[in-house]
């Protein structure tokens, strides 16, 4: 189930994004340079299906 953190890992990089600390609990915070904008990266295994769509488009939206 790693593969689910690192393909949300993998598709903000190639948005742009950077790692930018570790949040609490089971997450990480990601910025975009451009922007300045920080989102939430979920690293939970049991995060799959509509979760990973709406992360998607929020990083998607978010670098525009």
């Amino acid at each position: 189930m790693a593969g689910v953190y690192q393909d949300l890992r993998d598709y903000a990089q190639g948005l742009g994004w950077e790692f930018y600390r570790q949040g609490a609990g089971d997450h990480e915070i990601w910025q975009h340079p451009r922007t300045g904008r920080k989102l939430p990266i979920p690293k939970n295994s049991h995060r799959h299906g509509r979760a990973v769509l709406n992360i998607k488009a929020n990083l998607r939206r978010a670098s525009q």
